[in-house]
């Protein structure tokens, strides 16, 4: 019992690292930080990022733990935000594909948004209206809001203000 208390309190301090390590490289362009601070902390992300996927993979084990699916979500976004090559190409061909695991659609999703090939925004739209299940609709919707170019930014942006949108749904 006190081993398993241990195991959980180890896993909620991990998941809290890596949330918070995941917000400071998403904040590291900040003019607050330099750009050798910048590099020092995608270094320690491609660490702490690239060894809990180099554990996990992509695909879920009979054996793993019920955290190991949600430490895999953050350990592929991680390495996708940090342009990881071999992550975002294999994030790039499940989404051309559309052979993925329930619990990392939206991971992939937002990394195909993120890699941000012509083809990705119109799927997205196209799949927004070819499904009625509304967590696919938020998770496709999510997506579109992934990408770095400003003008796909702008057509998200018009695109979830539009009536195609349900209301509820515009804040995502």
């Amino acid at each position: 019992s006190s081993h398993v208390t241990s195991h959980v309190i180890y896993l909620v301090k991990m998941v809290a690292l890596i949330i918070f390590v995941q917000n400071v490289v998403h904040r590291a362009t900040d003019y607050a930080m330099t750009y050798s601070q910048s590099k020092i902390m995608k270094e320690l992300s491609k660490r702490i990022f690239g060894g809990m996927f180099e554990r996990l993979g992509w695909n879920a084990r009979a054996s793993e733990q019920p955290t190991d699916k949600e430490l895999r979500g953050m350990a592929i976004t991680g390495l996708g935000h940090l342009d990881d090559p071999a992550i975002l190409d294999e994030a790039q061909r499940l989404f051309d594909v559309g052979a993925i695991a329930p619990d990392l659609r939206g991971v992939v999703y937002n990394l195909a948004a993120w890699r941000g090939e012509p083809h990705t925004f119109q799927r997205l739209i196209d799949m927004y209206h070819g499904t009625k299940d509304p967590e696919e609709q938020v998770r496709t919707l999510r997506a579109t809001a992934g990408f770095k170019d400003a003008s796909r930014l702008d057509s998200a942006l018009e695109f979830s203000m539009s009536s195609d949108v349900r209301g509820q749904d515009t804040l995502f």
